[in-house]
C-alpha cells in the first residue's frame, strides 16, 4: 500500500493504521449521540426554567391575595367560611380541614397572613432555584452538544453552579420549615428523607467527575481548546 511516492506501509502500520482509525470513528459516533442527548437536555431545561418562571410569578401575584382571603374566612363549629363570593369552592378532606381550623382558633389572622405569606415566599424561592438551575443546566448541555469534549472549564463551571443550587433546593425546604415549625409551633409535617443525603453525594460526585475529566484534558492534551484557567 503506497503513502506516497517515497515509502510504503508495512501489513502491520495498515493493522495499526486501521485500529486506529476505527477508534477514531467509535468515538465520533459517541460523541455525536452525546451531542444529540445534550441538545435534548438543553432543550428541556430551556421549557422547564420558562415553566418555572411562570409558577414563580404566578406565586407572587396569589401573594397579593392572600390577606383578603384570610381576612374574608372564618371558623364556626368546626366548619370553614369563607365570606368572599369571588372565591372558588374547593374540597378539602378532613384531616386538612381539622388543621386549618385548629390554626384559625390558635391564631390570630394577622399572624395567620403573616404565616401564609413566608410559606408562599419560602415556595417561591425553591421554584426559583430550580428555574436557576435549569438555567445553567441548559447552558451546560447546550455546549457540550457544540463543542468537541463535555470537559471544558466553562461546564466545569455551569455544573458546579447547578451542583450548588441543586443541592440548595433539596436542603432548603427542610431548613425553612424546620424554622418556621420550631418559630411559629405549627406542625408542618415535615418528612425528612434520608434519599436526599444520597442525592446531594451524587450530585457532588458528578462535579468531581467533570473536574477530574478537565484535569486529565489539560494534563495530556494542554490547553488545545483556547481556555485560560482564572478563578470563578
Amino acid at each position: 500500500i503506497k503513502v506516497d511516492e517515497n515509502e510504503v506501509m508495512t501489513l502491520k502500520e495498515v493493522k495499526a493504521l486501521r485500529k486506529e482509525m476505527a477508534r477514531i470513528k467509535e468515538e465520533n459516533e459517541i460523541l455525536h449521540q452525546l451531542k444529540i442527548v445534550s441538545k435534548t437536555i438543553s432543550i428541556f431545561s430551556k421549557m422547564l426554567q420558562v415553566i418555572t418562571i411562570i409558577i414563580s410569578a404566578v406565586m407572587i401575584m396569589s401573594m397579593l391575595f392572600i390577606p383578603s382571603v384570610i381576612n374574608n374566612t372564618n371558623v364556626d363549629n368546626g366548619s370553614i367560611i369563607v365570606a368572599d363570593k369571588n372565591v372558588m369552592e374547593f374540597n378539602l378532606d378532613q384531616m386538612t380541614t381539622n388543621t386549618i381550623v385548629n390554626v384559625f382558633e390558635e391564631h390570630s389572622k394577622l399572624e395567620i397572613i403573616l404565616y401564609t405569606e413566608i410559606i408562599m415566599i419560602c415556595l417561591t424561592v425553591s421554584v426559583m432555584i430550580i428555574s436557576f438551575a435549569m438555567l445553567y443546566l441548559a447552558k451546560l448541555f447546550d455546549s457540550i452538544s457544540k463543542g468537541d469534549t463535555p470537559f471544558t472549564l466553562e461546564n466545569l463551571k455551569n455544573i458546579k453552579r447547578v451542583a450548588i443550587l441543586f443541592i440548595s433546593y433539596l436542603i432548603f425546604p427542610d431548613v425553612s420549615g424546620t424554622l418556621f415549625q420550631w418559630i411559629t409551633k405549627i406542625d408542618m409535617n415535615i418528612d425528612y428523607e434520608i434519599t436526599k443525603i444520597f442525592y446531594v453525594l451524587i450530585i457532588i460526585c458528578i462535579y468531581y467527575i467533570f473536574d477530574y475529566g478537565h484535569q486529565i484534558q489539560l494534563d495530556s492534551k494542554g490547553k488545545i481548546y483556547g481556555e485560560v484557567e482564572s478563578n470563578e
